[in-house]
């Protein structure tokens, strides 16, 4: 499990995803601002709903958002230059079914 608080990975998730509040975030991810706030804080853990708007609110992988990534740093694929294959949006789309085996695997 990461070292870094669930408040902490949202936050760094939204400066990545470049979301300028939390209130807007909040708004994305369709909680209250005081939710969030409280989660943020650690005062009131995420339930997994709310885990779950945040990442698709995010952009991000839910299981990297609640600290169980487990393969992200063993994941290497490759794309073909002539293919037309996104890598960055190819990646993206293996990690989440890999983590999800994983997840299940445990």
């Amino acid at each position: 499990m990461s070292a870094l608080s669930t408040g902490a990975r949202i936050e760094k998730a939204r400066l990545a995803a470049q979301i300028a509040s939390r209130r807007e975030l909040a708004d994305k991810a369709g909680i209250s601002p005081s939710t969030l706030s409280r989660i943020i804080a650690g005062t009131q853990p995420a339930k997994a709903n709310e885990l779950l708007a945040l990442a698709m609110a995010l952009g991000c992988n839910l299981a990297e958002l609640a600290g169980i990534a487990t393969t992200a740093g063993h994941l290497q694929c490759g794309a073909r230059p002539d293919s037309g294959a996104n890598f960055e949006v190819m990646r993206e789309q293996l990690l989440q079914f890999f983590e999800l085996n994983s997840y299940l695997d445990e």
